[in-house]
């Protein structure tokens, strides 16, 4: 029995350290997922308050804007024109600085106030804050005022006429971006992508290409094509039987695969004589090559 039972003394200390290791893993097991709850919820309790404490910030900041709109000494309500009162008295109204100096401005370019509603649409100007100055809006000689677009966007309160536009026709091939700015839909943006696309393409061979320009959008092409005309005499062609590759792929109709194609067609024929000898091309079915046609030229050169 002693011989069953007898353990050597690496033995013994082997056991001991075993029985140790399993005491303490026993009782991380039953320590461990106490500490981390009471830490868990320790956070979840730091975040919730946190979270309160930006919403009751919030409401703050939103009751002192009031608060200043309110002040007695900073809005005094009275009958006023707005085509006639100066900023300061704009700004006892409780109205802006800013928005005051965009009114100013915009009656200094010719603007005026003909209804109480055209006053609603400055930019800046809530329907609350609208709606208790109203009441006050007198105008003087409102008939005798001549009409102006508003837009409850425009910042800066421009004058604009809303009589109706002469028909201005604009070449599209010639026209630089001042011209262009005169066709109302046309600003200084969409004019400067007109005349840059026009000058990858070689010039516009139909209006309808101004649907490709970036951001003229299918009502926006409708509303300005009728004050354009294109003369194709203008376009600058590619010579087919002369341009590498590379100069064919600059154009956005061509790109590798088709100019490669067309540069190989005319390796094997010699010379491409017109568009008949480009039309069974793998790379350039017939819609395609009709689109194309016009920037090419079978000149021998």
């Amino acid at each position: 029995m002693k011989n069953y039972f007898y353990f050597s003394r690496e033995q013994k200390i082997g056991v001991t350290v075993l029985l140790c290791l399993i005491v303490l893993l026993l009782a991380a097991n039953w320590l461990l997922p106490r500490f981390f709850a009471d830490g868990s919820e320790m956070a979840d309790k730091n975040f919730a308050q946190q979270v309160a404490d930006f919403k009751a910030s919030l409401k703050d900041e939103e009751q002192k804007r009031i608060n200043r709109y309110n002040h007695i000494e900073e809005r005094k309500l009275f009958a006023f024109d707005p085509n006639t009162l100066d900023s300061v008295g704009f700004v006892s109204l409780g109205i802006r600085p800013k928005i005051a100096h965009n009114i100013l401005r915009y009656r200094e370019k010719g603007g005026s106030f003909r209804s109480a509603s055209d006053f609603a649409k400055i930019y800046g100007i809530s329907e609350s804050q609208f709606s208790d100055l109203k009441p006050y809006i007198t105008i003087v000689g409102a008939k005798n005022l001549s009409p102006k677009n508003f837009s409850p966007r425009n910042e800066n309160v421009e004058a604009k006429d809303i009589s109706p536009q002469k028909m201005l026709i604009v070449e599209l091939n010639t026209a630089d971006t001042t011209e262009l700015k005169k066709i109302r839909g046309i600003g200084s943006v969409f004019a400067k992508r007109i005349v840059e696309y026009r000058e990858k393409l070689g010039g516009y061979a139909r209006k309808e290409q101004l649907k490709e320009v970036k951001g003229i959008k299918p009502e926006i092409y409708e509303n300005v094509e009728k004050y354009f005309s294109v003369d194709t005499l203008n376009i600058k062609q590619i010579a087919v039987n002369k341009a590498s590759v590379e100069r064919m792929m600059k154009h956005p109709y061509l790109h590798f695969y088709v100019a490669k194609a067309i540069y190989d067609q005319r390796r094997k024929l010699g010379k491409l004589n017109s568009a008949a000898d480009l039309e069974n091309l793998k790379d350039l079915p017939p819609e395609k090559l009709e689109k194309v046609l016009p920037y090419l030229s079978f000149e021998q050169q």
